[in-house]
């Protein structure tokens, strides 16, 4: 939304005096126009519901879910990533970083996108080839990005990502709020009561643990 409507840049340049920026017309709807998504688990799936509120298109590419399972929550569904970057107004990625995922957008990628198209990173540094993106920033490959994560964190005051306007650089501080780390703190302690009482914990992160003898008819 932030990088749609060009609020930070605006409310720097509001901050100089500069009232004639609103008059610049970078920011655009984004009711109509389509997001994809690279990976739709958790929170890809929370962020298509957000978006299907405000009257946008979700576009899926995840090899890990069934197309049958996207298109019956009324998305579509691509084989291929390229199609994503193609289509997308506003890519999404949610995957983890993996040998497989690291620098999987790079310039050929960024090439790939809508010049109107937006970049979002809520998931791992790295997975954007952060030098390709800043060359795709200052060549107005695409309209903009915004990152929660960096290769290197915490980032440097002079890293080149700061060099552009059209970026929004946030410190890995999605999922850090009162609610958030409160939510965590019970489910941990809800987790180890669970396992204490010889019960299994729905949300372990390693379901594979119980395949051990131990929880046999449990």
């Amino acid at each position: 939304m932030h990088s749609a409507k060009d609020m930070i840049r605006c409310d720097k340049e509001m901050r100089k005096g500069n009232f004639a920026i609103r008059s610049e017309y970078k920011a655009y709807e984004l009711n109509g126009k389509v997001l994809g998504l690279i990976g739709c688990g958790h929170i890809g799936n929370i962020l298509a519901e957000m978006a299907t509120g405000i009257g946008m298109k979700v576009l899926v590419y995840d090899p890990f879910v069934k197309a049958e399972v996207v298109e019956a929550k009324g998305y579509g569904y691509r084989v291929e990533m390229e199609d994503i970057l193609k289509e997308a107004d506003v890519v999404s990625i949610h995957t983890p970083l993996t040998p497989k995922t690291k620098n999987m957008i790079g310039e050929k990628e960024l090439k790939l996108m809508k010049s109107t198209g937006i970049l979002i990173n809520c998931a791992r540094g790295g997975i954007i080839n952060e030098e390709a993106l800043c060359k795709a920033l200052s060549e107005n490959w695409i309209h903009s990005a915004a990152t929660d994560v960096v290769v290197h964190e915490p980032i440097s005051v002079d890293d080149p990502l700061f060099m552009h306007e059209n970026i929004i650089v946030t410190p890995h501080m999605a999922g850090q709020t009162k609610e958030a780390a409160s939510g965590v703190a019970t489910m941990a302690a809800e987790g180890v009561m669970a396992v204490i009482n010889g019960q299994k914990w729905d949300k372990v992160c390693n379901p594979k643990a119980y395949e051990h003898p131990r929880w046999n008819n449990k």
